[in-house]
């Protein structure tokens, strides 16, 4: 019972916030829901787009769903003179006019949104400063869906703005243009000013599907278009593309415990450029081959989040293209345990729960964290298991003075044997406690959280395996040592009978450990029998196969009495155990089974594919046991399993029937057949020289059986039986087949029940 209580704290521990995990199933490819776009090299053509596809349903019952928006614009522009004329200064005048209107628009559009934003441009100099520049209360509300991606857009506003700025600048520093190379660069500038505007426009912050902070500068692309245009016949190029992803995750909420593991592809058309990989909100890159980016931990407690990536690209965004984009794939962890914790943490005996710990914490934080951490909860499961001992006492006390028992008497039973050796317990424990400390010193990584507090511990330890490792060793060394001091407080108060115990006869081990091999014997039978139910046993089997019982053998026949004695107590209580599960188990399928039974006929009706994973109504560990069991009772009408799916299968009568006859002559009840339909052969287990024979004195006498019963007034004949002094043979029909079975006289019976019970399931 003890290490049962302690496995339960030490995965409440470790897994506390995890208590659901499910695999969201979104196949196929996003579906565009809008195409927006516009012209920014002036060809005619749009090469800006803002791609939104349709939001998929992640969590019905949490109202959470997911949407990917994807705006693309050619990135690397260069540009060629076709015409090799001088420019003149007054078509040069021109030209950085135009260049000047588009700047000025520029200028006076993205001036609101810096307004709005109360962005100190001045103090924007990194996307941490920038984050921490804006200042307006629009601001505040857009950090809550992923301040890191919300920085990240803050800071490339401001620095594409000097980007288009500076590009215009130079432009507007040229003084003549008189030589093929002075027009090639100065249209190649304005190329690249034309590419710096789109990365501009680009921004999530413009976008009215992600963030709509503010409205988009009217950039004026034409006027660039017109700009070069001056130089003479110009050819633009468009080199790369920009490819800015945002998956955005609505309906999330402060006292949700949701997390969500998402993994993203590109289009595998698509030539990405691995290095120009940019990922946000704690993203990292899972393969290479192909290209798969994904993010971890994503806590929805906001009505929305961001999940952003870009990259650029050598593909044109076409609508073929973009059509073929995956959809993401999501796992969905339900941390509603959590909201428990937070919950009592919020009481007053909560907090004086977790102050004892803070405390503890505190006194032991030269250890070094997770070692800290592993001490303070040592306290309290120390604590705990004291309480719980006084508890029983109590108990075994109050049960003794009620049958009038002897106290001592009734205590030492309640009780059990005392420890073998203490030493050895004494030395595990420390050994397990040091190992504790070297591994935090030496292999842990570091943390930065300077106190105890909820969301750092689950950081901590669901993101440093070897760091969890280092307060399970912690734990499990206090209460090997708390086991010590248990069995010096029983040895106190019981005195010498208590230690007696220690004391096992062979005779006695030889008996109970009979009686084990009995149970073990008993169980593993019948927890083979419900697996091939397709009941899940796996935990169950497990138990069955740990138990050392040649080991136990050994042990008596070494005369290591004592020990053997505990061990075989110890996994007798163990067999109790599973045999009390298993009783639980069973009776749970016999009472839900109809249940089960009606759901399974409802979704599989007219179905032709029914996934597993859709039958909510069955529980996860009885799913598979219920299919099993459903198909088993359905094989007539075509029902199997393939894989995780259940499959309608069309049903072939004559060759279920044949496979049926094949069967009873291998299980030597019949010793020959003929089968037919519309006097057509189907099988005969003749040798090949009476093939054709039996099957035309069959069908003759199954004709003349038919006219007789004719005569006498009857319908066709459904089953007549000849017989001779040994052997019987019996005429039976179905449907379109009619089947001459021959057997041994008092087999005959059998045959008749087989077909019937053939025939009337597929009736």
């Amino acid at each position: 019972m003890k290490l049962g209580i302690l496995a339960a704290l030490l995965v409440l521990l470790l897994f506390f916030g995890c208590v659901e995990e499910r695999q969201i199933s979104i196949s196929g490819y996003e579906e565009i829901q809008s195409l927006s776009g516009s012209d920014i090299t002036g060809d005619g053509a749009n090469d800006f787009f803002v791609y939104s596809y349709l939001p998929k349903a992640i969590d019905d019952s949490a109202g959470i769903s997911m949407r990917k928006v994807v705006v693309a614009y050619p990135a690397t522009l260069t540009a060629k003179i076709n015409v090799y004329d001088n420019v003149s200064p007054d078509k040069l005048a021109e030209a950085k006019a135009l260049i000047k209107e588009f700047e000025d628009a520029k200028t006076q559009g993205e001036a609101s949104c810096f307004t709005i934003l109360s962005l100190d441009r001045s103090k924007c100099t990194s996307e941490q400063t920038c984050l921490e520049a804006c200042k307006s209360s629009l601001c505040g509300r857009l950090k809550a869906y992923g301040p890191e991606t919300l920085s990240h857009e803050l800071y490339r506003l401001n620095e594409d703005s000097k980007s288009v700025d500076e590009i215009a600048g130079e432009l507007q520093e040229t003084t003549a243009l008189d030589t093929q190379e002075q027009k090639d660069q100065f249209a190649s500038k304005i190329a690249t000013l034309m590419g710096a505007g789109a990365r501009l426009k680009s921004n999530l912050l413009f976008s009215t599907e992600v963030y709509g902070a503010c409205v988009a500068p009217q950039l004026k692309a034409e006027k660039l278009n017109d700009s070069i245009g001056k130089l003479g016949a110009v050819e633009i190029q468009k080199n790369s593309y920009e490819y800015n992803t945002a998956i955005l995750f609505d309906g999330g909420k402060q006292d949700l415990f949701i997390e969500l593991y998402v993994k993203d592809s590109p289009p595998l058309t698509m030539s990405v450029d691995q290095l120009s990989l940019d990922i946000l909100e704690n993203g990292r890159l899972y393969e290479k081959e192909p290209l798969t980016v994904g993010w971890d931990q994503l806590r929805l407690d906001q009505k929305r989040k961001i999940a952003y990536y870009d990259f650029a690209s050598s593909s044109e965004p076409t609508e073929e293209i973009m059509g073929k984009w995956k959809n993401p794939q999501v796992l969905e962890r339900n941390l509603m345990a959590l909201a428990y914790i937070y919950g009592f943490y919020t009481n007053p005996a909560g907090q004086f729960v977790f102050g004892v710990l803070q405390g503890a914490f505190n006194a032991f934080s030269f250890l070094g964290y997770y070692a800290a951490l592993g001490a303070a909860l040592s306290l309290w499961v120390v604590i705990l298991f004291l309480f719980i001992f006084l508890l029983e006492t109590l108990y075994h006390i109050a049960r003794a003075v009620m049958d009038r028992r002897n106290l001592r008497k009734a205590l030492i039973e309640a009780y059990g044997a005392p420890l073998t050796d203490w030493r050895t317990y004494l030395i595990v424990g420390a050994v397990l406690i040091i190992a504790s400390i070297m591994l935090n010193m030496f292999y842990a990584a570091p943390v930065q959280a300077a106190g105890l507090e909820i969301e750092s511990v689950s950081v901590a330890l669901s993101s440093d395996l070897v760091g969890a490792g280092c307060v399970v060793l912690f734990v499990l060394g206090a209460y090997t040592i708390f086991l010590v001091v248990e069995d010096w407080i029983k040895g106190r108060a019981l005195g010498k009978e208590y230690y007696d115990l220690r004391g096992a006869t062979k005779e006695d081990n030889i008996r109970e450990l009979a009686k084990l091999r009995e149970t073990w014997q008993m169980l593993r039978m019948r927890v083979e029998d419900l697996s091939k139910t397709g009941m899940v046993v796996t935990e169950e089997y497990a138990i069955i196969v740990s138990v050392p019982i040649e080991r136990l053998e050994q042990m008596v026949t070494t005369d290591k009495q004592s020990m053997a004695k505990q061990l075989i107590r110890f996994n007798q209580e163990r067999l109790d155990m599973l045999e009390q599960t298993l009783n639980e188990k069973v009776n749970i399928m016999n009472q839900k089974w109809p249940e089960w039974k009606i759901e399974l006929e409802r979704v599989t009706g007219e179905a032709e594919a029914v996934p597993l994973n859709t039958l909510l109504a069955i529980p996860l560990q009885w799913r598979e046991w219920a299919v099993e069991k459903f198909i088993g009772e359905n094989r007539t009408k075509g029902f199997a399993l393939e894989g995780d799916v259940i499959v309608r299968k069309k049903v072939n009568v004559g060759e279920t029937i044949e496979k049926k006859i094949k069967d009873l002559i291998k299980a030597k009840t019949l010793e020959h057949a003929v089968l037919v339909s519309q006097d057509e052969q189907v099988y005969n287990s003749f040798q090949k020289g009476r093939k054709t024979l039996v099957a035309a004195l069959f069908i003759k006498m199954k004709t003349y059986a038919n006219a007789l019963a004719k005569k006498m007034g009857a319908n066709d004949v459904k089953r007549f039986v000849v017989s001779g002094k040994k052997l019987a043979g019996v005429y039976l029909a179905h449907g379109n087949y009619q089947a001459f079975m021959i057997a041994d006289k008092s087999k005959i019976k059998d045959v008749i029940d087989e077909w019937n019970g053939m025939a009337e399931k597929f009736t």
